[in-house]
């Protein structure tokens, strides 16, 4: 079990890292009569050539030496959802990320059919820190952190996600108890629907706007792209998509996200530092740095 105390009674400044779609696991080659076989013949045909868990492993001795509060994981870990995985990914995931602090947003991969929610409820408890009832909300003396579900069983088709009436209201209410807070939230699926495949996009994004906009949520994170994307459509929040961790091919290969998170008397100020692996040297090097205000007071 991870020991979660020490984190929780930190407050700002804060220093957390963004990682998500390590897609390190390999599915097991069964019968499936279910959205499992198509998935596990994309895997075979060309999912495995796309990710390299040689690059996983470099990109986490990267982040230990970062030496974050905490390593916030926006899904996707596994293929197909099956408890096989799940259990396998949880065993990874502690000798892995060994003396880290880590949560976890489940991704469309993870909660992949019907009974995959029961697997990573039993598997992975100790890093939702969650029941089943999403939102998730780590509040601190000065932060709330708010982990979303947008993840949710899908036809064969599609790799949309979804938040629900019932989730949006629950997070109408987090928001409301930690106005006064810097809020930043994670998610699977992004959080807008330019450029987006509507086969990936996220139902009810007017919804989620609305309240992003309504409690000035300063900064959300994502994954589901495979992309470094920096979005600014939703003003005032500040969105941003990280690459694949396990990434091997194309220009967006295995990435990171460092976030530093300060808090003055009268604003926040966030910083952010985008980290990509070179091929030539297989070392990660910095590829964008923001930083930004958030005008906003904190009770002393």
């Amino acid at each position: 079990m991870l020991n979660f105390i020490g984190i929780f009674e930190k407050g700002l400044p804060m220093r957390f890292i963004h990682l998500t779609d390590l897609h390190g696991s390999s599915p097991v080659a069964k019968n499936y009569f279910s959205k499992r076989a198509l998935g596990l013949f994309s895997w075979k045909k060309r999912r495995h050539l796309q990710h390299n868990n040689q690059f996983l492993r470099l990109l986490i001795d990267n982040v230990k030496a970062e030496k974050p509060d905490l390593v916030i994981i926006t899904g996707d870990i596994v293929q197909l959802g099956t408890e096989s995985e799940i259990q396998s990914a949880k065993n990874w995931l502690l000798e892995y990320f060994e003396g880290l602090q880590i949560m976890i947003v489940p991704g469309n991969h993870d909660n992949y059919a019907p009974d995959s929610l029961a697997f990573l409820l039993k598997h992975w408890s100790e890093f939702l820190q969650i029941s089943s009832d999403f939102p998730w909300v780590r509040e601190f003396k000065n932060l709330a952190l708010v982990g979303l579900m947008s993840a949710q069983p899908m036809p064969f088709w599609s790799a949309r996600g979804d938040l629900g009436a019932r989730q949006l209201a629950k997070l109408k209410i987090i928001l409301a108890e930690n106005k006064d807070k810097l809020i930043c939230m994670f998610m699977h699926h992004p959080p807008y629907l330019e450029g987006i495949n509507r086969r990936k996009s996220l139902k009810m994004t007017k919804q989620l706007e609305q309240l992003l906009s309504d409690y000035q949520v300063a900064l959300i994170c994502h994954g589901h792209l495979h992309r470094n994307i920096e979005f600014n459509g939703l003003n005032p929040t500040r969105v941003f998509c990280t690459a694949s961790a396990s990434a091997c091919l194309g220009d967006n290969l295995s990435s990171y996200r460092i976030f530093e998170l300060g808090c003055g008397l009268k604003q926040s100020e966030i910083s952010t530092t985008l980290k990509q692996l070179e091929l030539n040297s297989f070392s990660y090097r910095t590829i964008s740095k923001r930083s930004w205000t958030v005008a906003r007071e904190f009770p002393d």
